[in-house]
């Protein structure tokens, strides 16, 4: 009993090991947002000359304000029109401390003002920016008071606080059901974490994220989980000239590029950042990625692929596949940036793929492929939609290894990682034979045209076979299916190397049977491969991107096991292992490897074929 309890005395410390290397490994980076106060920067811009004639000892002078306001001239003269905004303004922050209902009144009259200022051909350059600013700033005000008296539903009406003024919502450019629109927030009121580059677009409007609502649970496992908050900017109109806003735009902000006002065309203001950050803080996908290393049985339900928007017909898929005890949170500062492009989110729609990484990754190539098969069924049945079959896939790590999968055949080579005798002759229970050929048996995935490999270790690393190595194969638990299969493998084939089924971590063995049969197969000629390189900096403080040896590393993956034969494009990057994929290099170059894919379909049927690109020449240029 002593022997007992001291193993799992072990086991649990070796546990916890493991737990506090990938933590640390990590980068211990949360990702999330935090509720901020910011000051008023409007409050403290100097006013105009014609706005001090409306201000009595620095205050609004209401009288003199609703003089002008009620002058029929004034709604053609700009600077008149700006002064009345911007004194509005500021009557409804001095009201605001006693009277929310009196302070809404003077915001909605400040954008009100500032919407006739921006509708004007005869107004300057420097009336509309300041226009723009306060008309902003005052929707803001109005949304952010109407959110706390609860008057504002997203999916059909707001209401201004302390009237029987009804707006209603006008939602522009969702593929989503309205009957999701949930809770509002502010972007402004928010500040993000753990997201290096924001990103945030200018413009007329005020930038808010809706969390999405779902009645009722979804039939089967949903793609879009329920825990998700989706980008949208609120413009207030006043069509016709009315006092009252005559209705309340709610644009998305990741397909409607802009807004008329009057006649005007305006860019819409846009924050993509902040509606990331907020659907990251509200998984819990960082410590699934680390259970589901460890004991993938416990993950299996969340395990699948994810879209953070609705299938969108006519966009090519971007599936984006995580590495080892990793999760697709480690996607979020690329995503990030590739979101903020609009040349890339018109013609792309990004996914992730999640998976428990304790398992041999062939056994979770076979899940990834199913998964595929299965979302081609539920989205596009019929086949209908030809972007589906310019798929791109981005594997990091072990999860570039997953991708490359999905674009060769199976076969009884491949099945050599198990045994050297032919697969029908083995004994083995129909159960496990039906696992064993779903890893090892298959067609490739004729939907994926190109992958792009990110710190992939295709010959293997050294850390596998290591200290580290060692100790998570002594803590990592199969899942039940394969331990099962496992224990009758182990009986049943005489010939299994290292007799037992491995784990992913000793799949990655420098000397693995499995990688090598990898390394054997090259991509069929429809599908194009392309490396990203990671490299620590070198002793005399140099990247060495420009010298390629086969000692420089990531850390954790090697220049010669990273470095595949026969990609289209190589580059090499600056960075630790764990931040490969989210270096701006790495952004700037996937970019490109995504407008080359646009670019040789638009020629495939009578272009010539582009050449390879020099990353590293155009990388240096920039």
């Amino acid at each position: 009993m002593a022997q007992v309890n001291l193993w799992r005395r072990r086991q649990l410390l070796g546990t916890w090991a493991i737990l506090i290397c990938l933590v640390c490994l990590e980068g211990c980076a949360s990702i999330g947002v935090r509720r901020v106060v910011r000051p008023d920067l409007l409050a403290f811009q100097s006013v105009s000359p014609e706005s001090r004639l409306l201000m009595s000892n620095g205050r609004p002078d209401k009288a003199a304000l609703t003089a002008l306001l009620n002058d029929p001239a004034t709604d053609s003269d700009p600077a008149k029109l700006l002064a009345t905004a911007e004194v509005a303004y500021h009557a409804g922050r001095t009201a605001q401390l006693q009277s929310a209902n009196e302070a809404i009144q003077w915001y909605v009259t400040s954008a009100r003002q500032s919407y006739l200022v921006l509708g004007r051909p005869d107004a300057n350059d420097e009336q509309l920016q300041r226009s723009k600013d306060l008309y902003n700033g005052a929707v803001a005000q109005c949304v952010r008071l109407s959110l706390k008296s609860g008057t504002f539903n997203p999916q059909s009406q707001l209401v201004l606080p302390g009237t029987s003024d009804v707006v209603p919502v006008e939602q522009v450019g969702f593929a989503r059901d309205v009957a999701e629109f949930g809770k509002v927030e502010l972007c402004d009121d928010l500040e993000v974490v753990g997201i290096e580059r924001g990103h945030r677009q200018p413009g007329v409007g005020v930038p808010v994220l809706i969390h999405r609502h779902v009645k009722t649970p979804s039939e089967g496992k949903p793609y879009s989980p329920d825990l998700v908050s989706f980008a949208a900017t609120i413009v207030l109109h006043f069509d016709g000239g009315s006092k009252i806003p005559t209705r309340l735009q709610l644009a998305n902000s990741m397909t409607v590029p802009t807004t008329v006002v009057r006649g005007q065309e305006f860019g819409l203001a846009a924050d993509f950042t902040t509606p990331l950050a907020s659907t990251v803080s509200q998984t819990q996908l960082d410590l699934l990625a680390y259970v589901g290393f460890l004991h993938s049985e416990s993950v299996r339900e969340y395990s699948g692929i994810c879209m953070l928007e609705p299938y969108q017909p006519g966009k090519i898929p971007v599936i984006f596949v995580h590495g080892l005890a990793s999760s697709p949170i480690t996607w979020a500062p690329l995503f990030n940036d590739l979101l903020a492009d609009p040349s890339l989110r018109d013609r792309y729609q990004f996914w992730s793929y999640f998976y428990p990484t304790g398992d041999p990754f062939p056994t979770s190539a076979a899940d990834f492929r199913e998964s595929l098969v299965k979302l081609r069924q539920d989205l596009d049945p019929e086949h209908k939609d030809p972007s589906f079959d310019q798929m791109v896939l981005l594997g990091h790590s072990m999860g570039g290894l997953l991708c490359k999968m999905m674009t060769i055949d199976g076969g009884e080579d491949l099945f050599r990682i198990v045994s050297e005798k032919p697969f029908d002759s083995l004994d083995l229970s129909p159960k496990v034979k039906t696992e064993l050929r779903r890893a090892f048996f298959f067609e490739r995935q004729q939907s994926v045209k190109r992958v792009v490999f990110i710190a992939t270790p295709h010959h293997g690393s050294s850390l596998s076979p290591g200290l580290p190595g060692q100790i998570a194969n002594r803590v990592v638990h199969l899942r039940s299916s394969l331990a099962e299969a496992s224990r009758e493998m182990i009986r049943k084939i005489p010939d299994l190397p290292g007799g037992h089924v491995p784990t992913s971590v000793e799949l990655l063995a420098p000397d693995s049977r499995a990688l090598k049969i990898l390394l054997s197969r090259t991509p069929p000629v429809e599908v194009t491969y392309h490396s990203i390189i990671g490299v620590l900096p070198t002793s005399d403080g140099t990247a060495g991107v420009h010298c390629k040896t086969a000692e420089q590393t990531d850390g954790v993956v090697s220049y010669a096991s990273a470095h595949l034969d026969g990609v289209q494009s190589e580059l090499i990057v600056q960075s630790e292992h764990v931040k490969v994929h989210q270096a701006i290099q790495t952004t700037k170059e996937v970019r490109r490897i995504l407008m080359l894919h646009l670019e040789q379909l638009a020629e495939a049927e009578t272009g010539p074929d582009l050449e390879v690109t020099n990353v590293e020449a155009a990388m240096s240029k920039e």
